[in-house]
């Protein structure tokens, strides 16, 4: 009796537990995961031409600078031009008082007459005493007075000669006029703009005092007849990895803001030394104005060509990644990403120049993705 009642006790058990677990069983969600893909734009790599430019800042100056100088001490008279004038060779542009110099000068004309008529007379008498005494009939004394007397009025005379020609250079230096200058080629002229007007009527000046601040301008074309405009200068900087990649005759292209303008030309001075401060050269560049709006000391912003490269990787510029371990490339292959090493030649705002030996044209790289993804991960590729 015993015995089966403690069977029929664990039978009652079980077949109680039975419909708890049914229920368990039915509230446990069943496993579904499935695998998420990531999706990326990608493009085909294209080969093509691609060229690499500096961008700086600098400032305009004149084609040559020119400063003009008191070459006579005296008491300036009258200033015939202002800052910003234009002038050409030979304009007038101060005069000093010429009183002075002109007492010298016509004291010194006095001088050389005097000095003249004794250097006539004492080299006529030397060539007279000269063969009477070869042949004995006058003392040694006698023509050695007649030769010392010929000597000293000869130097005398060319003393006086050149005190004429001084005095008579001071007198034309109290007349301050536009310079000549040299150009290069035959179909150009030179005007000047006065930059700075340093001299007032009425002031004292001495030797070596600046009057004037010219800034030459070349003016090309036809005859000298400026089709091409007024020619100027760009002073700029160039940082020293750049240097060997310039030459002159390298392309600039300069923009003014001041004015609104945009100006072409060519490099044509490289500085020999870098700037210890920013390890950069000084160059300048040869622009042409032909609107006339251009002022010497306007600053500038410029685009230096550094260099053009020929058959080479493009790609967008967002394309490109960098990490502690360099600069890469996404390619997709078999729909899968692999990241391939490359080396940036140059950039612009959107794309960029690379070279890799990883890398073969008609590849897919990608250019748009999502925030992470793995070497070797599987993707969904949507072509641009």
């Amino acid at each position: 009796m015993k015995v089966y009642s403690v069977h029929w006790f664990w039978v009652t058990v079980m077949i109680i537990s039975l419909p708890g677990c049914s229920k368990e069983s039915e509230l446990k969600p069943k496993s579904n995961k499935t695998k998420r893909i990531p999706t990326v734009v990608a493009e085909k790599i294209k080969f093509g031409s691609f060229t690499k430019w500096h961008k700086t800042v600098g400032q305009i100056e004149p084609y040559e600078r020119v400063i003009i100088a008191a070459r006579i001490s005296g008491i300036v008279k009258k200033v015939n031009v202002n800052e910003g004038d234009l002038v050409k060779s030979g304009d007038l542009l101060a005069i000093i008082d010429d009183r002075d110099a002109r007492l010298a000068f016509e004291s010194a004309k006095i001088q050389l007459q005097g000095a003249e008529t004794e250097y006539e007379s004492a080299r006529d008498a030397y060539k007279r005493w000269d063969p009477i005494f070869r042949e004995g009939k006058i003392s040694k004394d006698e023509f050695q007075q007649s030769e010392t007397r010929y000597k000293v009025a000869d130097a005398a005379f060319k003393r006086a000669k050149n005190n004429l020609e001084n005095s008579e250079n001071n007198l034309n230096d109290c007349t301050v006029i536009t310079p000549s200058l040299t150009t290069e080629g035959g179909n150009s002229s030179v005007e000047f703009i006065v930059l700075k007007r340093k001299v007032t009527e009425g002031e004292s000046v001495s030797v070596g005092k600046d009057l004037f601040h010219l800034g030459a301008l070349r003016i090309t074309g036809e005859n000298g007849a400026g089709s091409d405009g007024n020619q100027f200068k760009a002073t700029l900087h160039i940082p020293e990895d750049y240097v060997d990649e310039i030459s002159r005759k390298t392309d600039v292209v300069i923009k003014v803001s001041a004015i609104d303008g945009e100006f072409k030309g060519t490099i044509v001075e490289i500085g020999g030394e870098l700037s210890e401060m920013s390890r950069s050269a000084k160059i300048k560049a040869l622009i042409s104005d032909t609107s006339g709006k251009l002022r010497t000391g306007m600053t500038c912003d410029a685009v230096i060509r550094v260099r053009d490269y020929n058959d080479v990787m493009l790609v967008p510029l967002v394309a490109v990644e960098f990490d502690s371990d360099g600069t890469y490339l996404l390619v997709v292959r078999e729909n899968k990403v692999y990241r391939s090493n490359v080396h940036m030649l140059a950039q612009d705002e959107k794309s960029a120049a690379v070279e890799s030996d990883q890398i073969k044209e008609g590849d897919l790289i990608v250019t748009r993705k999502g925030p992470y993804l793995a070497d070797g991960m599987e993707v969904t590729v949507i072509s641009e």
